[in-house]
């Protein structure tokens, strides 16, 4: 199993479970596949250049939420995505093309401010 990040780390430390860990706890307690719990239990693992579909587009889920939750522009989004979707994306440079940008706005416009 590949290593942690920090906050699964402290996570695991303080409380002997990571939120990756409960999630797939979670879904296997209402019966979702097997598959759909392992993808759950690592997806906070560092990337590899070669994933299962199911992993990366959580993977891909997970860093667009946070760049939404953050109000991160275009291109910081694009950048905290996995390299093999930020190439599908980008018009290059680190730009992001004209698909991306619209569907950013879009979840950004779901995000509720307060």
């Amino acid at each position: 199993m590949a290593d942690k990040t920090p906050s699964n780390r402290i996570e695991a430390g303080a409380f002997g479970i990571d939120h990756p860990a409960v999630g797939a706890l979670w879904v296997e307690s209402l019966g979702f596949p097997q598959p759909v719990a392992d993808t759950i239990r690592c997806v906070a693992e560092p990337s590899a250049d070669s994933e299962a579909p199911l992993l990366l587009t959580l993977r891909s889920a997970s860093a667009l939420a946070a760049s939404v939750a953050q109000k991160d522009p275009a291109e910081a989004a694009l950048a905290a995505l996995p390299s093999v979707v930020q190439a599908r994306f980008s018009v290059g440079a680190g730009q992001p093309d004209a698909a991306f940008v619209k569907l950013y706005e879009a979840l950004q416009e779901t995000e509720p401010t307060f």
